[in-house]
């Protein structure tokens, strides 16, 4: 595990950071408990999971070593509000993804 793995790991264990989330493949199979860190959007602000409740886009950043392959239409459950997964991008080091998500088209 590298200097940056550990790092990142801390900055997701802590609760002023990180929150709870459940993550579902797609592709089927259980949802995985993890954490996930609101990341800034394109205005630098940091960004929350009611945004997204709004209708602003959200991104969220996990640990690779939590989700080793994100895909499209994956669901990130936070509380009792579901988001699907549009885009990813892994970090430089791919410890982290990246994921844009939305609200479940109706």
């Amino acid at each position: 595990m590298s200097a940056f793995d550990v790092m990142a790991a801390g900055a997701f264990r802590d609760p002023n950071i990180g929150v709870d989330v459940l993550y579902a493949p797609a592709a089927g199979g259980a949802p995985l408990p993890i954490r996930a860190v609101p990341a800034p959007g394109p205005d630098g602000r940091i960004g929350s999971f009611e945004t997204a409740s709004r209708g602003a886009p959200l991104s969220v950043d996990v640990l690779a070593s939590d989700i080793a392959s994100p895909a499209e239409d994956d669901v990130v459950t936070w509380n009792t509000e579901s988001f699907e997964v549009v885009d990813f991008a892994a970090d430089l080091v791919r410890a982290t993804w990246r994921l844009t998500l939305r609200r479940p088209r109706a």
